[in-house]
């Protein structure tokens, strides 16, 4: 039974938004020309002038989510109370999903808007996992999880049909429910091949409702692109073949041509249509299925015309959104103390390294301490934020997250790595640091199958939420004797399977007294291969560019004794050049 009665609006807006969040509230008005325009209300202080906005447009939509600022990128999103699904006429009833809390009649048949309330106030990423877990067990409109995603307004009006449909509020139990999120999240590909329409076609010709959707299209665009795609992937189309065809229709229907991540949000379509998606590899054809085609061969013309994606630096040339790096150096030398400042400045927005901070603001970190206990983290950060000045460890304190060892590490090469997923999605993480590769495994990293499959739940987490991530890793130890050996990519591990990954390898060695040599093995974006060499405060233990110090007592041909250091950074004796100190220590 539909509840008409105008004052239930406000119970929607309350259920939606209401808390001890603040945040903006976008409403969306569809021109007669079907552009967009936005506008913008401070909640909870514009709760009225939402309502009087409601009850005077007819073609009104509202995003579920509370925005940080005026703006509706998936940047601007502060989280939602709510999680929802867009329940058309494919759509079924689970009994893996309760009854929603508030079912709203979207105006287009049966279809529905459902939602329903948490406990506690979520960010983006954990919402998207959740919606994504109501889609796949209602088989709901895969567009719809997106935490940006529009959804009609009660008592507005749907104008797809005919004539004019009210949009009302059909049923409203309340209360609040505990969503999980998706078992196993898709590893989605951004980056299909878009290939000549011809040649596809021309492959693939196409039959039955595939033929009847690409050509016709469907009034329903959402649920019709996914359907399209589901019948070519029946059919046995590859990914790229399928991507290609989605991205033509979606030309002709409109549905996402007007955004600027319309290649994510069909690639993501194309990824959700695949029957069987591994846990943490990408996703590959089935040999059965998979078809010869041309995109394995590019004139440099139809390279040239290729849509380009800008890179999105954080630190020009050597750190990117989604970005990989790899730090590397013998033990003691410094890694996780040269880490935890370089994340602290991310969250500062401060210069590091002399390169200025281009990302985005409110960064959220977690730090996988897999070497050092609590106390040992605390003491180095403690130390550092001395040394960032006044008001430092304020700023980043709700936007740091730390995951020390413990005896039930998230160990990258079982099965609890599933449990990185849930920390990353339900602390809205940015970026993530590992320390050290070593310390994360349960067997040896000569194992180049488990070594490979970590990287590939990387490429993964990279891929799929944006997430930058950072990894500390010894090299393998200098030939014996071996005297001025130059480091290359090679050392970082016994062959280049760590270093084939990242865009930038860095690695770090002692330098004259309490100097770092940072040597930049690999910067696959800029070219770069400077050496820096930095110089640390005792007190704050941050490191600051100096210039190269040299020393009489340089390096002799025999190491004495009185040169070794014996104040490693980790708390460990560091041998610099180990092998090569014979008898001369006894």
């Amino acid at each position: 039974m539909y509840i008409r009665n105008w004052g239930k609006v406000d119970t929607w807006a309350d259920y939606i938004f209401e808390g001890d969040q603040e945040g903006f509230v976008a409403l969306v008005t569809i021109t007669p020309a079907g552009t967009p325009r936005n506008r913008f209300f401070k909640w909870p202080e514009d709760r009225k002038k939402i309502l009087t906005a409601v009850s005077k447009s007819n073609n009104l939509y509202f995003c579920p989510s509370l925005l940080k600022k005026q703006g509706r990128q998936k940047a601007d999103v502060l989280g939602s109370w709510v999680s929802w699904a867009d329940c058309d006429k494919d759509s079924i009833e689970s009994t893996e999903v309760p009854e929603a809390g508030l079912i709203i009649s979207s105006g287009s048949g049966d279809n529905t808007h459902r939602y329903w309330r948490a406990e506690e106030f979520a960010a983006a990423p954990l919402i998207e996992e959740r919606n994504a877990y109501l889609r796949e067990h209602l088989l709901a409109d895969p567009s719809g999880i997106d935490a940006t995603q529009l959804l009609r307004v009660p008592n507005s009006y749907n104008h797809k049909g005919n004539s004019p449909a009210p949009v009302r509020v059909r049923t409203f139990p309340g209360g609040t429910f505990n969503i999980p999120v998706r078992t196993a999240p898709q590893a989605i590909r951004l980056d299909y091949e878009l290939l000549p329409l011809g040649v596809v076609l021309a492959n693939n010709p196409l039959r039955g409702r595939a033929q009847s959707l690409f050509v016709k299209g469907s009034q329903d665009r959402s649920s019709g692109l996914y359907r399209l795609g589901a019948e070519l992937r029946e059919a046995g189309l590859g990914s790229d073949e399928i991507y290609t065809l989605l991205h033509d229709a979606n030309s002709r229907w409109g549905k996402f041509s007007q955004r600027d991540d319309s290649d994510i949000r069909i690639g993501e379509i194309v990824a959700r249509t695949s029957q069987s998606v591994s846990f943490d590899l990408p996703e590959e054809e089935s040999p059965k299925k998979k078809r010869r085609t041309l995109s394995d061969v590019l004139s440099f013309r139809e390279l040239r015309a290729k849509p380009k994606v800008e890179v999105q630096w954080m630190y020009e040339g050597i750190l990117r959104e989604r970005g990989f790096v790899v730090v590397s150096g013998r033990q003691g030398v410094g890694k996780s103390l040269f880490c935890l400042q370089w994340m602290e400045h991310i969250l500062l927005a401060k210069d590091f390294l002399n390169i200025p901070y281009t990302g985005p603001l409110d960064q959220v970190i977690l730090y996988a301490s897999h070497e050092m206990d609590d106390a040992e983290v605390f003491t180095f950060i403690d130390k550092q934020m001395q040394g960032h000045g006044e008001g430092a460890e304020e700023e980043i304190a709700d936007r740091l997250r730390l995951s020390i060892r413990t005896e039930n590490a998230l160990h990258l090469d079982t099965e609890k790595v599933q449990g990185y997923y849930e920390r990353l999605i339900a602390n809205g993480v940015t970026g993530l640091i590992i320390d050290s590769l070593s310390a994360s495994v349960t067997t040896s990293l000569k194992d180049d199958v488990i070594v490979r499959k970590i990287f590939d739940w990387i490429d993964n987490v990279r891929q799929k939420y944006g997430i930058w991530v950072m990894l500390i890793t010894h090299p393998r130890k200098q030939p014996p004797g071996a005297r001025n050996y130059e480091v290359t990519t090679d050392d970082v591990y016994g062959d280049s399977i760590i270093t084939q990954r990242p865009s930038t390898v860095i690695n770090l060695k002692p330098g004259s007294g309490k100097q770092i040599h940072l040597q930049y093995l690999k910067a696959r974006l800029t070219g770069a291969n400077d050496s820096l060499y930095l110089d640390r405060d005792p007190s704050s233990l941050l490191y600051a560019v100096g210039e190269e110090k040299y020393e009489e007592s340089k390096r002799s041909t025999k190491t004495k004794a009185k040169d070794v250091d014996f104040r490693g950074m980790g708390g460990d004796v560091v041998f610099d050049n180990f092998d090569s100190f014979g008898d001369e220590i006894e």
